[in-house]
């Protein structure tokens, strides 16, 4: 989501961490929310806006739309409008702003997995994930479903799931570390295999002209671009480690794949 965090906090002279320390959350979300990597809570949006002396629609210009859309007269409309009200909701959305309530998990089962694996994801990713679930009627291209968490991207092949449970709790999010390696699950194989890799460069804005460096350089960026309802099963992808070696995998016999945020959204580290 496009905002205007950093440019507010930077003209108060607050460093990351103290703003992070004023509105009760962690230096890394921060991070994430000002590279416009992350999905905001609407409860948090409004609680950084009094933090630098601002307005939501200041701060976070595409909330406007969602903004007119909201009633006024009491709370009582005013929650029912962003938890039942479809046309609010989806103006929410469009807005990147996360309107739930609650804070949202998927607990997956992988076929051949006996461990099973636990992320954070937004309502309304959440939404577009249900959806795909039960109309997943994919003939000739494999359902991946790629999501972001706070600290990684993650792709599920639905045809490996086994069973997805949809969680909610309320309250503080416990935060994580960044994952320092890619992670993929095999079920075939029963094999969970790991990677070190190098952050993409960060400037893939399209495939037009595109260039065999620009592949190189933004090797992740692209397959994620390209990975839902396009890559045939037959296909074969590949990516190169931190070592340079080349790893080369066919697409349809991946379970999930989790790719840490920093690599897809370099310099998200940077600022201390």
């Amino acid at each position: 989501m496009k905002n205007k965090i950093k440019l507010f906090r930077e003209k108060k002279e607050m460093s990351q961490r103290s703003l992070a320390e004023k509105v009760g959350i962690s230096q890394q979300h921060i991070q994430r929310l000002e590279t416009g990597s992350q999905t905001i809570r609407l409860d948090l949006a409004i609680r950084i806006c009094k933090a630098l002396d601002s307005t939501l629609e200041t701060i976070f210009p595409e909330s406007k739309g969602f903004l007119k859309k909201l009633p006024i007269t009491s709370k009582e409309e005013f929650i029912h409008a962003i938890t039942h009200d479809e046309e609010v909701i989806n103006a929410a959305n469009e807005a990147d702003i996360d309107v739930s309530p609650f804070n949202n998990y998927i607990n997956v089962g992988i076929k051949s997995f006996k461990e099973e694996f636990i992320f954070s994801i937004n309502s309304h990713e959440v939404n577009r994930l249900w959806a795909k679930l039960i109309n997943n009627n994919s003939q000739d291209y494999i359902p991946f479903f790629v999501f972001e968490t706070p600290i990684s991207t993650v792709i599920l092949n639905l045809n490996q799931i086994v069973y997805c449970h949809l969680l909610f709790d309320s309250g503080d999010v416990e935060e994580e570390d960044y994952p320092q390696e890619v992670r993929l699950l095999l079920p075939s194989l029963q094999k969970e295999l790991k990677f070190e890799v190098n952050a993409d460069k960060g400037n893939f804005e399209g495939f037009e002209d595109l260039k065999d460096e620009d592949f190189e350089m933004n090797q992740f960026s692209i397959f994620l671009a390209d990975a839902e309802d396009i890559i045939e099963k037959d296909q074969f992808i590949h990516f190169t480690d931190f070592d340079g070696e080349t790893i080369i995998l066919k697409a349809e016999e991946i379970g999930l794949m989790e790719i840490p945020l920093w690599v897809t959204h370099p310099g998200i580290e940077d600022e201390n």
